[in-house]
């Protein structure tokens, strides 16, 4: 399994357990790797093109990709912090890379840790908290 935490995955995935598929594909950051439980939790990563009012709620944060310039995104956007995307550890996931690049330290400690706190703070809507086998992932795509 060579998929690991500050890489970006993109894919279509379940935006909630109603079954609300993205009609397009996303990225989506890295955010753990479990291999105890062999599970990808991964964050949402959207464009703040049009968006810079999404930016300033509390439940994104700011993700730029320059100062330091960043391989792994090419895109100013946001990571959503308000729900839990999981998928199951699969080498497949490897195929929705586009780059081993990862996310600047520095930029992906302020996003897990923003990431983190948002999560220890506040409850996740049981219908925003999705895990998808690696099966269910490909079905979607």
């Amino acid at each position: 399994m060579s998929v690991k935490v500050g890489q970006v995955l993109w894919m279509r995935f379940k935006f909630n357990n109603s079954g609300d598929v993205s009609q397009s594909v996303h990225p989506y950051l890295i955010v753990d790797v479990d291999t105890d439980n062999n599970v990808c939790e991964i964050a949402q990563l959207d464009s703040a093109e049009g968006k810079m009012h999404k930016v300033l709620m509390r439940t994104n944060k700011l993700v730029q990709c320059r100062n330091p310039l960043e391989t792994a995104i090419t895109k100013d956007g946001f990571a959503q912090l308000d729900n839990t995307y999981r998928v199951e550890l699969h080498e497949g996931l490897d195929n929705f890379k586009r780059t081993e690049d990862v996310i600047s330290k520095i930029r992906l400690e302020g996003i897990i840790k923003a990431y983190r706190k948002y999560h220890e703070e506040n409850e996740i809507d049981e219908d925003k908290n999705v895990y998808l086998t690696y099966a269910e992932l490909i079905r979607i795509q």
